[in-house]
């Protein structure tokens, strides 16, 4: 008996053996193939920028993401240096990107300035490029991305906000616009670049209406050089020259003295002498980061929907029959081209998760890049195509809620009315654009588990539409960038015509192509163009009907 029952006590510890030792190995072999798997997609991105030393591997970068990602994937995997380094997640799947931007288990950073991104502070170093961050940047909402600093500095840039978008606002936005597009026609308008001439007219909109101040040491084309080397600088990771710097400092410091009390420089300053800022680096460095990235976001937002309606005279007669239309028209191209920079600030795991079947570790870097979100065609009707009409159920909604939206009616020609912006913040797609096509079991759209670690997202369950950021990471300067993109396209529209003398083959080239990574926010070249006065701006006459074409850019 006893050595029946010593030799169960052994059938069984050898079972229990075996048990375990199935286990580790099924763990084993998936740990295996997951690893494998995130080493196919890293060698097959690396393989497809080899491939393309006709152009800079960085600038390549994003049409291999798309290659390598494929319709059918909801996110990319792989480790930042193929074997080793952090996991690295880009997610394609709306759900995963709610759950990730709106958790709580994730810190939103800038990786040049985190200690959760120790290879960016340490390539600031090594490259110079720290010592313009402590001069300039490093104290502004923009490096400072999450946390206490972070909310406080965005609740002065959202009571700002609240106070000056307001139908007085984009009618000053509006007479600017128009005063200086007709000193511009008047001296340079015969042939000029595109993306400069947006550069200028935002410069001067945003001077007089939302900065409130004047250029007193330089000229506006030096005002938006030092924009544009601040900001380039940011890209390459090197310090400008000591006489950009110089005179970046002398030009803050000129606005920051002129500024105007009612402005945006001028509630920054009220903020830092009612103690509301830690101290003046916040102060300054939030005028500075204001400066750059307004000369270079909002320039881009205009340049796109500009160009189309140069290059489709549909869609033109369409906008000047009926302004309501911008709405529709602006919110579908700010899909295809986003005004912002098409890499969005990454976020940081904080401890183990899980979305799905997807493990996330703690250290896990998730990666937002727009133009696969907003080109993917799980999510996306037809989603390469421009379709001014993709939005109108979802913008008609908005509309019916506000109070001024007749404007137009009553005065065709003028200023935008507060409600086509807010229409223009539609952060969801009509239900009938999404397909209905059922999904294969390996392609179902990832849903979260109830055993999740981390705090479920609150409010809309998923996001696919993200032009002016996402959850924590959402602009806070977003209506006020509507106004200025909004009058300046409308002043355009109203009393100029825009022919296009060279594109150097921009319009030709496939949507993935039209950004750079090294270009950032904006396009990849510049556009020739010649502008003059339409056949009856005069007397604010229609200039007929049409329908705006669905097609994507063709050759005037």
């Amino acid at each position: 008996m006893a050595s029946m029952c010593l030799f169960s006590g052994k059938t069984v510890a050898s079972s229990v053996c075996a048990g375990v030792l199935a286990v580790a190995t099924c763990r084993a072999v998936q740990r295996l193939w997951r690893e494998a798997s995130e080493i196919r997609e890293w060698t097959a991105l690396v393989g497809h920028l080899l491939c393309n030393f006709r152009v800079t591997p960085v600038e390549s970068l994003l049409e291999g993401l798309h290659r390598a990602s494929g319709a059918h994937l909801s996110y990319i995997r792989f480790r930042l240096f193929g074997l080793v380094g952090p996991q690295v997640i880009i997610p394609k799947d709306e759900g995963l990107l709610a759950h990730v931007t709106r958790s709580p288990c994730y810190f939103r950073v800038n990786p040049l300035a985190s200690e959760l991104f120790p290879i960016g502070r340490h390539l600031c170093r090594l490259t110079g490029f720290q010592s313009y961050m402590d001069r300039c940047l490093m104290h502004s909402v923009w490096i400072n991305l999450d946390g206490d600093a972070h909310r406080r500095q965005k609740s002065i840039y959202n009571q700002y906000i609240a106070s000056r978008a307001n139908q007085s606002t984009f009618d000053q936005m509006y007479a600017s616009a128009e005063k200086y597009l007709e000193q511009f026609a008047a001296t340079r308008g015969e042939d000029f670049k595109l993306f400069d001439m947006l550069q200028e007219l935002v410069a001067v909109m945003l001077l007089e209406v939302t900065f409130k101040t004047e250029l007193k040491m330089c000229s506006l084309e030096r005002y938006v050089q030092l924009a544009n080397l601040g900001f380039q600088a940011a890209y390459i990771l090197q310090a400008p020259t000591r006489d950009v710097l110089a005179d970046l400092d002398a030009l803050v410091d000129d606005m920051c003295k002129s500024a105007d009390g009612a402005g945006f420089i001028g509630f920054f300053r009220q903020a830092f002498d009612e103690g509301r800022l830690k101290d003046r680096e916040e102060f300054v460095h939030n005028v500075v980061v204001a400066i750059m990235l307004s000369q270079q976001t909002l320039p881009h937002a205009c340049f796109w929907p500009v160009l189309r309606i140069a290059s489709d005279d549909g869609l033109m007669r369409t906008l000047r029959d009926n302004p309501e239309f911008l709405a529709e028209a602006l919110t579908e191209e700010f899909r295809i081209h986003g005004p912002s920079s098409p890499i969005l600030q990454p976020y940081v795991a904080l401890a183990d998760d899980s979305y799905g079947p997807l493990q996330i570790p703690k250290g896990t870097i998730v990666q937002i890049i727009l133009s696969l979100v907003h080109l993917n065609s799980r999510l996306w009707s037809a989603p390469d195509e421009y379709d001014a009409k993709r939005f109108s159920a979802a913008i008609a909604s908005k509309r019916g809620l506000e109070s001024d939206h007749s404007k137009f009616v009553e005065a065709p020609v003028g200023p935008v009315p507060v409600s086509l912006a807010r229409a223009c913040t539609v952060q969801r797609t009509d239900a009938a654009d999404i397909h209905d096509r059922p999904e294969r079991a390996d392609q179902a759209v990832m849903q979260p588990r109830a055993s999740d670690l981390c705090s479920a997202p609150r409010g809309d369950a998923k996001q696919r539409y993200l032009p002016f950021g996402i959850g924590r990471g959402h602009c806070p300067g977003q209506m006020i960038g509507l106004g200025v993109v909004l009058n300046a396209v409308k002043a355009l529209l109203d009393v100029w015509d825009i022919e296009v003398l060279e594109d150097y083959g921009l319009r030709s080239r496939s949507i993935h192509e039209h950004i750079l990574v090294d270009t950032i926010s904006r396009p990849r070249n510049d556009v020739r163009c010649r502008l003059t006065r339409r056949a009856g701006a005069e007397d604010d006459t229609s200039c007929g009907s049409g329908s705006p074409s669905d097609a994507s850019f063709s050759s005037p």
